[in-house]
């Protein structure tokens, strides 16, 4: 079978868009791996510096190379396209720019700038916020980036989830979550509360639980935090202001399962909720504002109820297939035009 040229090729989760090659097919129809055992190539795919020279083999063939920034093998493709590459051919999904700790992280964000400014074609921005900082960061026109919004549902439950019977806050999250402000929120409170960490946080978590009593859950399967959700009467997603993409599976996941949310107004977040329509938006930071929402949607069903179905019905009017078909666009070159139903569409 030839190659055919003109198909952009996605990896991951992008290789499903519609007319994209997946990376596997696209290395299959490359006359150079005929002479790969499978098994061999097997392993290259699964190791991340390999994947990414793969991905590198077949850009030189094919017009656009889609993939997740961070995504295995992203790093030693930027490379290669910047430092090889002739044409621009990366579209970057899920360009999320992270506060970097690293010592080195002057050098690391001059080399990032240098290398997208030189590899990319366009680049996915998950936030309105990021379409505004993205372009600036790096110095490149705003046109060579596109807003399309992280789905509210992967796939949206056929009818809304029932109403918990018993009264249980639950806090969860991995990436930039205020854990001090939960629990001066909690402290003194009448409700119950489980928290479900990061490994990394389990120690700062364990020593603010020591006058709360909170039940504190870490790595615990996806089933089970799913379980533990629709037991919940509130979702707490309480985040520090760190101007990144962060929150939106937190906001996902208690819209899916019919949770009432109290979310930190970050800016990751304002394309996502409608304070007093699909959750409460309190300030980062603030114990007190936390504790009074969730008071309220303890002491206030109808509000609960109000949300919950609010929250679930924007869910599933943008999902996972709403959220591919526009990105399909983004791969393509063509317009992107976000239906009325996304998040943040103005």
């Amino acid at each position: 079978m030839g190659v055919d040229r003109t198909a952009p090729v996605g990896d991951g989760w992008y290789g499903i868009l519609e007319g994209t090659l997946t990376l596997p097919d696209a290395v299959g129809r490359a006359p150079w791996s005929k002479r790969l055992p499978p098994r061999l190539l097997r392993r290259l795919f699964a190791v991340s510096p390999t994947r990414g020279l793969l991905l590198f083999a077949v850009s030189v063939r094919h017009p656009v190379v889609g993939v997740a920034r961070e995504d295995p093998g992203w790093g030693t493709l930027l490379f290669l396209r910047a430092l090889l590459g002739r044409e621009r051919k990366l579209v970057v999904f899920q360009h999320i720019l992270h506060p970097r700790r690293h010592p080195l992280r002057r050098f690391l964000r001059a080399y990032d700038r240098w290398a997208i400014r030189r590899a990319l074609l366009r680049g996915h921005a998950l936030t309105r916020a990021d379409l505004e900082a993205l372009p600036a960061h790096y110095g490149l026109p705003r046109e060579r980036f596109a807003y399309v919004p992280w789905p509210l549902a992967m796939e949206a439950p056929p009818e809304l989830p029932p109403t918990p019977s018993e009264p249980l806050v639950v806090s969860a999250g991995r990436a930039y979550c205020d854990w001090p402000t939960v629990f001066a929120a909690a402290r003194g409170a009448d409700w119950p509360l489980t928290v479900v960490c990061d490994r990394k946080d389990r120690r700062t978590v364990r020593r603010l639980n020591q006058d709360v009593e909170a039940e504190v859950l870490s790595e615990i399967p996806r089933e089970d935090f799913y379980a533990l959700l629709r037991r919940a009467t509130v979702s707490v997603a309480a985040m520090a202001e760190v101007h990144t993409s962060q929150g939106h599976i937190r906001v996902m996941d208690a819209a899916n399962h019919g949770v009432p949310l109290v979310v930190s107004d970050t800016a990751s977040v304002a394309d996502y909720v409608e304070h007093e329509r699909t959750a409460l938006v309190v300030p980062p930071g603030d114990p007190a504002a936390l504790r009074a929402a969730v008071d309220r949607l303890l002491s206030d069903p109808d509000l609960r109820e109000r949300l919950r179905r609010e929250a679930f019905r924007a869910a599933a009017a943008w999902q996972a297939s709403d959220f591919l078909a526009t990105l399909a666009d983004v791969m393509h070159g063509r317009p992107v035009v976000l239906p009325p139903t996304a998040p943040g569409r103005s």
